[in-house]
């Protein structure tokens, strides 16, 4: 199983494109990582996540274009760091960190 270090979901991701309450502390610990892994569905869920903010009128149009163009830069400098996705590799991986940790959340 790959190591990825630190991982942001897609609910902490969205505070770095989209200001909200925990966006200065996720802001923070973000620039303390040379790189964030950056899976192809958690892109899918960040630009879809960004997309459901301006339909509920939390975020204008133009807002959303620069949030969605800060992705594709953070990409392109290596910031958000896409990962290769072997669907069944990633579902076990998915499988094990909920075994060992998801009973633990509080």
């Amino acid at each position: 199983m790959a190591d990825f270090g630190v991982y942001f979901d897609t609910g902490v991701l969205v505070k770095l494109y989209y200001l909200e309450p925990g966006s200065q502390e996720v802001a923070a610990r973000a620039a303390k990582e040379r790189s964030l892994p950056f899976p192809s569905l958690t892109e899918i869920e960040l630009r879809n996540a960004l997309r459901v903010l301006q339909g509920r009128e939390l975020l204008g149009a133009d807002e959303l274009s620069a949030a969605l163009t800060m992705i594709d830069e953070d990409i392109a400098a290596g910031r958000l760091r896409r990962l290769p996705m072997e669907a069944a590799a990633v579902q076990q991986c998915a499988e094990n960190l909920s075994r060992r940790h998801a009973a633990r959340t509080k």
